[in-house]
């Protein structure tokens, strides 16, 4: 817990964002590396980009490539990858029968 507290300590004692970019310069450093934001500090709301790094991008990419060049969009291999995610949250969600309304 004490390195916990003194992380606290060295966040919550900073006075400016600049104070704190220059305590937690590697951090940022790395936060704006990752990303195909220039170092503005300057982040939109819900930034696409920055969701998912460059290596899950890059993999992104070239399975859409795959399907895009096969043809196969609906069906192929991706498909059963597809069905195998949709069933497994199918199994977290409980279907819930329809209710019905009360009569007046």
């Amino acid at each position: 817990m004490k390195d916990v507290s003194i992380l606290n300590e060295m966040i919550f004692s900073a006075s400016t964002e600049n104070e704190l970019q220059e305590k937690f310069e590697d951090i940022y450093h790395r936060i704006n590396n990752e990303s195909e934001y220039d170092d503005s500090e300057s982040v939109e709301f819900l930034p696409l980009p920055r969701l998912n790094s460059r290596s899950e991008r890059s993999e992104v990419q070239d399975i859409i490539s795959v399907v895009i060049k096969s043809g196969c969009f609906t069906s192929g291999p991706y498909i059963g990858k597809v069905e195998e995610t949709l069933r497994y949250f199918m199994v977290l969600i409980p279907v819930l029968p329809p209710v019905a309304a009360p009569m007046r």
